[in-house]
């Protein structure tokens, strides 16, 4: 009998790799809000406002991710021809590291027609557990509330594992032993439009590599957090849409992109400036 990886195998419509995209917001771009991501060192959550309308239910705020492959993505952001809703900028992760950090798929919708009740700004499905309302999202199969091809996935604090207000991703905010963390990723993956763009971001995580680098001289005690940071800085890479084949990137997943090692290595470049042993 086929395991759920042999059945996987050769689905180009399903993907191992979550990405958060980022868009205009705050009177940003996208590309500057993913910046302003990289150089926080962690996704805040959100509540996904329509108006004044808060969309995530419940009292924690949550970070979204979609399961959709790369090229869903890329055409996603052609379809809605919308920069302000999406755009072609995200970071990536694998599957199993979401799971393992708390993260987990939507729940779109209820068998029964659901009872909302709004307390202090926030709504609640009535009878729904507390610690699941986050992951409800309404849903009608109509042209308005049908958002089920975005296969999301979403994350919020319940576990109060995260001492930010967010989802840590280059760094934890204080001290937490190496082996207990729930924030640990075999590669952080983000994506751009352009080379230049590529090196604004290479930039501020180099910069930052360097700045833990003088702290963890100081500070011995704090090698945990700081080794834990300069981890999740050397397995980040970079991909850059328009050095890519556009008929490659119609058909790819993450999954093809990382086996055609099209991509900048974060790694690479620290151990071009400095020696393995600095590293």
């Amino acid at each position: 009998m086929a395991t759920p990886i042999e059945i996987k195998q050769g689905r180009y419509d399903l993907t191992d790799y979550l990405i958060h995209f980022t868009r205009k917001n705050n009177g940003l771009s996208a590309f500057e809000n993913l910046k302003s991501i990289v150089s926080d060192g962690y996704i805040k959550a959100g509540w996904s406002q329509r108006g004044k309308r808060k969309t995530v239910f419940g009292s924690k705020p949550a970070v979204c991710f979609t399961e959709t492959p790369l090229n869903g993505f890329l055409d996603y952001v052609k379809k809605r021809s919308n920069k302000d809703a999406i755009d072609h900028y995200g970071i990536f992760f694998h599957k199993k590291d979401i799971f393992k950090a708390g993260g987990r798929t939507v729940i779109y919708g209820t068998t029964l027609e659901p009872k909302e009740k709004e307390e202090n700004g926030n709504f609640f499905i009535e009878g729904f557990p507390e610690d699941e309302q986050y992951r409800y999202i309404l849903t009608k199969v109509d042209e308005k509330n049908d958002w089920m091809h975005e296969r999301e996935w979403r994350w919020a604090n319940w576990s109060n594992s995260s001492f930010l207000d967010g989802f840590p991703v280059w760094k934890i905010g204080q001290y937490k032993p190496l082996e207990n963390a729930d924030f640990r990723f075999r590669r952080i993956g983000i994506v751009v439009k352009t080379n230049s763009q590529m090196k604004m971001i290479e930039d501020i995580l180099v910069a930052n590599f360097i700045a833990e680098r003088g702290r963890l001289r100081k500070d011995e005690n704090d090698i945990f957090d700081l080794h834990y940071l300069q981890e999740a800085i050397k397995s980040t890479v970079i991909i850059v849409l328009d050095e890519i084949d556009p008929d490659i990137l119609a058909k790819a997943r993450i999954e093809e992109i990382i086996n055609l090692e099209k991509f900048y290595s974060i790694y690479r470049t620290l151990c071009g400036k400095y020696n393995t042993e600095y590293i």
